[in-house]
């Protein structure tokens, strides 16, 4: 599996605060690691996060999961995806949360390469979350758009602010629709420091 990096943290946006192993993947410029380092990573931990281009490595992804949850059926993984993909190697999905991260039109990717319907609806039926990066309330408007369309329960969807300064304007518009409010704390914590 190419790993960019793991780390421990605390989780943002849809299950905020709870300690977990972060494990960044990157099919580019992440460094091979085996199945038994990445599960003595993980010993320890209730919680794991994977996040990247985790459909580019979807066998090795289910390989990882199948066997840790062999080992220990209640370890809780997280899965941070694309809404363009879905995962179809996963034998349980037990205990597996699927945060699909669903592009608006101001990222300028063109809608069939932003959202493959047939894989948006299986994520549907696989009860996940729809996280939805927000600036403003067109962005707003779009997600109702989205949510109407396929029928995604609003109990789902998580409306995310991109700057620190629209948090109370994504909060109010999140509360306004009946969505929920999601921060990733990474983000605004740890990034906007480093830059400030």
């Amino acid at each position: 599996m190419k790993i960019n990096k793991i780390y421990s943290s605390f989780t943002g946006q849809v299950d905020v605060g709870k300690l977990a192993l972060f494990i960044e993947l990157n099919n580019e410029e992440g460094l091979n690691k085996d199945l038994d380092y990445i599960k003595s990573s993980i010993e320890g931990f209730d919680t794991i996060v994977l996040k990247g281009n985790i459909a580019e490595q979807i066998s090795d992804v289910s390989n990882l999961i199948n066997s840790v949850k062999k080992d220990d059926h209640k370890k809780v993984f997280i899965l941070y995806i694309e809404g363009n993909n879905k995962l179809s190697k996963i034998k349980n999905y037990d205990n597996i949360i699927l945060n699909v991260e669903v592009l608006l039109s101001k990222t300028e990717i063109e809608y069939e390469d932003r959202i493959k319907e047939v894989d948006l609806v299986w994520y549907i039926n696989m009860d996940s979350n729809f996280v939805f990066d927000i600036i403003d309330s067109d962005d707003v408007d779009e997600v109702n758009l989205i949510v109407d369309k396929f029928r995604i329960k609003k109990n789902r969807v998580y409306l995310c602010p991109i700057n620190s300064d629209d948090l109370g304007k994504v909060l109010e518009l999140a509360k306004f629709n009946g969505y929920n409010f999601g921060v990733d704390f990474k983000r605004f914590l740890w990034e906007e420091k480093k830059n400030g």
